[in-house]
This record gives structure tokens, sequence and C-alpha cells, in this order.
């Protein structure tokens, strides 16, 4: 994933992402959250990743995000796992819903 985002390979990048948070899902042993996750990263998502509102800097952001949950789950450190996660998922909503927002006003 973050080779594919540096070789600016978005297509892959969009797989591989996908494919990363569906193992951070598994991670949790959840099957309601692992079906939630499911159903909300389902193809049509793929329109929101290549929105124009998806900039170079939420690409950065998402990439450093990413790289700081695998340093902190390399380095066994479950609390800043649990607030990288937090931060993570909170920011992703915030985003998804004002891309709604925007999307339905343009429809107007």
């Amino acid at each position: 994933m973050i080779g594919c985002y540096h070789a600016k390979d978005r297509e892959s990048g969009f797989l591989n992402d996908v494919a990363f948070h569906n193992q951070i899902v598994s991670f949790a042993g959840n099957d309601v959250l692992k079906a939630t996750h499911t159903h909300l990263t389902s193809p049509s998502q793929r329109g929101l990743f290549f929105a124009p509102r998806f900039s170079k800097v939420k690409q950065d952001e998402a990439m450093a995000t990413h790289q700081q949950l695998i340093a902190a789950i390399m380095d066994s450190d479950t609390p800043a796992v649990s607030q990288i996660m937090h931060d993570h998922v909170v920011r992703t909503g915030i985003f998804v819903l004002d891309s709604i927002w925007i999307g339905q006003a343009e429809k107007g």
C-alpha cells in the first residue's frame, strides 16, 4: 500500500488499502465489526477514494497514519494503536459525511 502510494499507483494503492483495513478489522475478531466494515468498504466506496476531494494532502495524512499504526502494532503499543485507530476512524467518518453532504448539495 505504501509502496503503491509512493509509486503514485492509485488503483493498486486503493486495493492494498482495502486489504490493509480488512486485515486490521480481522484482528478484532468481531463479526459485527467485520460485516459493518465490509458493507462500508464496498466497491461503491471506490468513487470516494478517487474523488477530487481526496487530495494529495489527504493521501499524505492517510499514509502517515497507516505508517504510525503499523509501527504501533509492531511495537505492541496497544494504547497508541487504540488512539491512532480512533482518530483515523473519526477523521474518515468526517470526510465521508462531508463528501456525501457536498455531493447532495451539488445535486441540489
